[in-house]
């Protein structure tokens, strides 16, 4: 896999600053030399083989310019292969041990820089010769790495400095990332900052690993291992970004199985492509691709977020497939650090929604509250209860002390609740029964809860069949003796509760009241969309259907 330094170095021989001659020659034209035999080639760099040891030839001319005064004169190296460095006779500089053995080879450096002494580094043609062999790479490369640079031997040393900036800076903005989102999630919990927390030092390992030889240096007999770290680092990031961004826009729909089989896609493309940067230019397209398609539908439905993120794929995969075999050595860097701002502002603005979100909810519960308790102290209700008490107080005391204790335990129920988002089942039930027998009392009737299904278990926001119940009596059909109904049926991974009461009018329409409205904003506040209810008159009864999701907790 290239090297992003021989990229930059091609560039300064090809693009020299107009105010300064050249200062580094980049030698291509070699004689190659394998036994007897001689041949002259430019592309030299792909003879070297697992066959035995080389030997390269060629003529360097030096021009006066290129050695700046009391500057020394360099020689860098690069390549998949142990070496000697011999220019005009002289042994200059060695990486390992060349060998035509594999027994007898120790694998040297894949990047070198040598020092002319003064005495060879006169303007004018000198003889440089290589010598290398390549006996333990453990692969065939369908295109090797090569490259020899004579020239100002400061600017050779400055040279395989530049790609460390640049790994500095996007690591830095990547490590950055991570530590944002891990702060974010510690704070809110949320699955899109955790995963967004763990990509960032995929990706920062990512580029670790492609710059590893720039930055750290290895024995050639190493090469394979970073081309595996590298195919492996993309394969990895490109799964964590594609499932981020199903998991940001597609919220609430089944993507495991499409995340793996794309996954699974990705490492057979890498499969089928003989070069190692075509193997990871083949996983890069495929995730950040899939990536992008789904940012794009999700644009055209409007989601939020879906432009920013689509933004920072786009960039990634125009860079991506413009210059695909330069993208790992230049545009990677810059374009994951791009894709990750992308995502670590639209992630920004999901949490301030989320927040807006939660003190508007925090308002509504409060209002709920108050708007539950209120309904329970209305001065209507206050008025007729004290007036029967008054007369029962002096014709009927045991009456009195039974409506006290009802009204007495409905309203200890109702301040109970008054702070709780969901309760039990036999809880609510027990709250209904409190509340039909203090109107039993008041209009000289039974009315009766007759519940059918009931584990007791189950969760539901306060105060929610309590209100089906006060409108079933305040609005029902008046009769010595109401039963009403509540059956309570489990469907898979939801529950409905079927509540039917005598109706006034069968044939009355659902008129939204107080307590309907109620009852509606329990549930939003509760399940969000998640949830279904209904009322209207149905055989003679009044019948209210609620359909609500199972397991949830107190």
């Amino acid at each position: 896999m290239r090297c992003w330094s021989l990229a930059a170095l091609l560039l300064l021989v090809a693009a020299p600053a107009p105010a300064e001659p050249a200062r580094l020659l980049l030698v291509d034209r070699f004689e190659l030399r394998v036994g007897e035999e001689t041949t002259t080639s430019p592309t030299w760099f792909h003879q070297v083989s697992e066959t035995g040891c080389i030997t390269l030839e060629a003529e360097v001319a030096v021009p006066p310019g290129l050695r700046r005064e009391f500057q020394p004169l360099g020689i860098y190296f690069g390549g998949l292969a142990s070496h000697e460095l011999i220019w005009d006779g002289e042994k200059i500089g060695q990486g390992g041990v060349v060998g035509c053995r594999a027994e007898d080879e120790r694998p040297g450096p894949i990047e070198a820089h040598y020092q002319l002494p003064d005495r060879l580094a006169a303007p004018g043609t000198h003889r440089l010769e290589v010598r290398a062999s390549a006996l333990n790479r453990g692969f065939v490369p369908t295109i090797g790495y090569w490259a020899v640079v004579a020239g100002d031997y400061e600017e050779i040393v400055e040279m395989r400095k530049g790609p460390a900036l640049v790994v500095a800076v996007a690591l830095g903005g990547l490590l950055l990332t991570a530590f944002f989102a891990l702060a974010l999630w510690v704070a809110t919990r949320g699955r899109v900052s955790l995963r967004l927390g763990l990509l960032a030092p995929t990706a920062a390992a990512l580029l670790l690993c492609e710059a590893w030889r720039s930055l750290f240096g290895y024995s050639y007999d190493w090469h394979i291992v970073r081309l595996w770290g590298v195919l492996a680092l993309s394969w990895l990031t490109g799964v964590q970004v594609l499932a981020l961004v199903v998991a940001r826009l597609r919220r609430g729909e089944s993507h495991r199985l499409a995340v793996a089989a794309i996954a699974l896609g990705a490492g057979v493309a890498a499969g089928l492509v003989p070069s190692w940067d075509g193997k990871s230019v083949a996983v890069h397209s495929t995730f950040f691709g899939a990536a992008a398609l789904v940012a794009a539908l999700a644009l055209w439905r409007r989601r939020p977020g879906a432009g920013l993120l689509l933004l920072g794929l786009a960039v990634t995969c125009a860079a991506l497939f413009l210059r695909p075999f330069q993208f790992l050595d230049y545009a990677l860097f810059f374009s994951l650090d791009f894709l990750f701002l992308c995502l670590l502002w639209d992630h920004a603005n999901e949490v301030r929604a989320l927040q807006r979100a939660q003190a508007a909810a925090e308002l509504a519960s409060a209002r709920l509250q108050l708007e539950m308790v209120r309904r329970q102290i209305q001065p209507h209700f206050l008025m007729n209860t004290l007036t029967a008490l008054s007369e029962w107080v002096e014709t009927e005391p045991a009456t009195a002390v039974r409506m006290i204790e009802a009204i007495a335990e409905e309203l200890r129920l109702l301040g109970e609740f008054s702070d709780r988002p969901m309760v039990q089942l036999e809880e609510e039930l027990r709250l209904c029964r409190c509340h039909l027998e203090t109107m039993s009392l008041r209009k000289d009737a039974v009315y009766r809860l007759v519940v059918e299904g009931a584990r007791g278990d189950e969760t539901i926001p306060p105060a929610l069949l309590h209100t089906l119940a006060e409108n079933a009596v305040k609005h029902g059909s008046p009769a010595p003796r109401v039963d009403l109904r509540l059956a309570v049926v489990r469907e898979g991974d939801r529950i409905r509760y079927v509540f039917e009461s005598p109706a006034a009018s069968p044939t009355g329409k659902a008129t939204p009241g107080t307590g309907s409205r109620y009852i509606e904003a329990r549930l939003r506040q509760a399940y969000g969309d998640d949830w279904i209810f209904r009322q209207g008159p149905a055989n003679g009864t009044w019948r209210a259907e609620l359909s609500l999701p199972a397991g949830k907790a107190p």
